[in-house]
């Protein structure tokens, strides 16, 4: 028969496993969050380009002192 400290400590290795588990999952959600953003953002930069060419217009903001 396991001891109580046999018992606890196989109870924490299994929480411990959990957690790395769920922590794991996390990664995986937060990276595919991730790739959309910047999927999402290569996306408005190739319609600026695209719009710019087309308008000829600069859409951009410019940064910088007026005068």
């Amino acid at each position: 028969m396991p001891s109580w400290s046999e018992k606890e400590k196989r109870r924490k290795e299994k929480a411990t496993g959990k957690k790395e588990k769920k922590l794991s999952n996390d990664v995986k959600v937060l990276q595919k969050a991730l790739r959309k953003s910047e999927l999402k953002s290569e996306l408005l930069e190739e319609m600026l380009k695209l719009s710019e060419e087309h308008t000829g217009i600069d859409l951009r903001k410019k940064f910088g002192a007026r005068q």
